[in-house]
């Protein structure tokens, strides 16, 4: 549909009303509650002092919970994770300890 010329005017004058307004409200000071604001910083960092405890406690519990396996328990998992292996394998000399391969698995398997 197309607009008469003083429909066209009118629209233009409208807009140019509404950005002069938008300009005139962004231009006007914002008030600001000091103690709203310095208790949203204290929140804050409170927030980011517990996150980071957390973090530095599961990294500590971590640390001292971890599971180390002896050599030569270790060894004798992997003996028997490779026990097929080392059944086809007999002969070849073997330092593990464990029982199953009976000395003839492959040291570097």
């Amino acid at each position: 549909m197309k607009m008469t010329q003083n429909e066209r005017r009118r629209m233009y004058l409208a807009q140019q009303a509404a950005r002069q307004a938008m300009l005139d409200r962004l231009k006007q000071p914002v008030a600001v509650d000091t103690a709203v604001d310095a208790s949203a910083v204290r929140r804050r960092w409170l927030k980011t002092v517990a996150i980071a405890t957390l973090i530095g406690s599961g990294l500590l519990a971590y640390q001292q919970n971890r599971i180390r396996a002896p050599g030569r328990l270790a060894l004798a998992a992997r003996g028997r994770m490779v026990g097929a292996v080392v059944e086809q394998r007999k002969g070849v000399e073997c330092h593990c300890p464990c029982a199953r391969c009976d000395g003839t698995a492959d040291a570097t398997v």
